[in-house]
């Protein structure tokens, strides 16, 4: 039976691939069931992994959410692995730390001190509700930490700091980001999680540097269309909000991990452009089919594919052509079988199906 079949009656639910690959030498895939009840409070629990603090830098973070919800737990950090190549060789001369010791940051503190020869300034963990516009003096700097404060507005003279490679403004109130955002074409990372943003200016586009986007757990409930001109982008987290669509995204051809889970999606755009793709994280929407993939071989990099607690009833035609695919998780789905094509998962460690606890599943 295709991927694409309708169930006939006499086919046994829940269909294990391993019966179709009997003369592979490879192990069958491990099915593991999901046993978390309904009634469990689940948590989306944020991995603020924040690489070591090298010695020619301030502490600035290259955190990331943790992709998969958990039920309650306290929140953990971990290390990431760190990206060399985004991250600035900066002489620690010219590195400001006012990391917890500038609460009271204001204008006045550029009245007795030359900031321009400054290229990493860390003002992260103070209690900053806002900036004044003489940070506009900055105007070398490359790397500014603004997380882990209590910021209500950005003001818009960030947008002269055009030579930033990375700005940090995640764990704050922020609702908003300035037009002038769009100023910092030099930027590879933006990093705005756990914030309130209701949504991103549509020059967010102009950044055509950005490698990693990370808006996760906001309250952002759409996004501007000119997200597609991001064509550098290699990390796209919007997980964690209020999104009932996304916009286009075909031209996101350099995507590596692509994380739009939690939010309230009923449907994907074709994620047909995104050609380096490795892991889809799509898990708790309310989708009803599958992501667009017409051919497996258009995404020869992609590993894992994470659907679970959506409402897809079938798997298309074309799922069989993922044969690079090594952990693929559909629990919490309204599927009856799994489909022959099964059998072509050649790289398929791991498959998580729906399971039942008593009488809820």
């Amino acid at each position: 039976m295709g991927c694409g079949a309708s169930a006939e009656a006499s086919s046994p639910p829940l269909k294990s691939p391993s019966s179709s690959r009997k003369e592979e030498p490879t192990p069958p895939p491990q099915v593991v069931a999901s046993k978390q009840s309904d009634d469990q409070e689940l948590l989306v629990e944020e991995n603020l992994d924040r690489p070591k603090a090298k010695p020619v830098l301030a502490p600035i973070s290259s955190r990331k959410a943790e992709e998969t919800p958990k039920a309650a737990e306290p929140e953990k950090a971990e290390e990431p692995e760190e990206d060399e190549d985004d991250e600035p060789d900066i002489d620690p001369s010219k590195v400001l730390n006012l990391d917890g010791l500038t609460p009271n940051f204001s204008s006045e503190y550029f009245e007795d001190h030359d900031v321009a020869k400054f290229e990493s300034i860390n003002l992260m963990n103070n209690k900053l509700v806002g900036l004044p516009n003489e940070i506009q003096r900055f105007s070398n700097a490359l790397v500014l930490n603004l997380g882990m404060n209590v910021l209500t507005n950005l003001t818009s003279a960030i947008g002269y700091l055009t030579q930033l490679v990375i700005l940090d403004i995640s764990d704050n109130k922020l609702q908003d980001l300035p037009p002038a955002l769009g100023n910092l074409t030099k930027l590879k990372k933006l990093l705005a999680f756990k914030n309130e943003l209701i949504t991103l200016p549509a020059t967010v586009g102009r950044l055509a540097s950005l490698k990693e986007l990370n808006v996760f757990n906001n309250k952002l409930r759409s996004l501007p269309a000119e997200i597609n001109q991001l064509v550098n982008l290699e990390e796209f987290n919007v997980a964690s909000n209020l999104l009932t669509s996304l916009p286009a995204i075909d031209e996101l051809r350099r995507v590596q991990k692509f994380k739009v889970w939690w939010n309230k999606l009923q449907q994907l755009p074709s994620l047909e452009g995104l050609h380096d793709v490795e892991e889809v994280a799509v898990q708790d929407n309310k989708l009803t089919e599958f992501p667009q993939f017409s051919d497996g071989a258009n995404h020869p990099k992609i590993q894992d594919i994470n659907v679970s607690n959506n409402q897809i009833s079938q798997l298309p035609l074309s799922f069989g052509t993922l044969t690079t695919l090594v952990n693929f998780d559909i629990a919490k789905n309204q599927l009856s079988y799994l489909p022959d094509c099964f059998g072509a998962m050649v790289h398929l460690k791991k498959i998580v199906l729906n399971a039942c606890v008593g009488s809820r599943c």
